[in-house]
């Protein structure tokens, strides 16, 4: 309700004047379907995971780097 997606206002700002909301509405549409197509795949989908070995070597500190 409050976000500025509708260039730069809110539907909130729709609502408060005499426009019409019904125009916004594809837009609204069409943004509630991509969110939730988001919210629908899994988290990290497509992101390439490192293994827990390489990891570990990243984070870890070799006893030999100590003088």
């Amino acid at each position: 309700m409050n976000r500025p997606i509708l260039n730069g206002r809110s539907l909130l700002d729709i609502l408060k004047t005499d426009e019409d909301p019904i125009a916004a509405l594809p837009t609204l549409k069409a943004i509630a379907d991509r969110e939730a197509q988001i919210r629908r795949e899994p988290k990290g989908a497509g992101k390439h995971l490192k293994s827990l070995n390489d990891v570990l070597c990243e984070s870890s500190v070799s006893i030999y780097e100590r003088s």
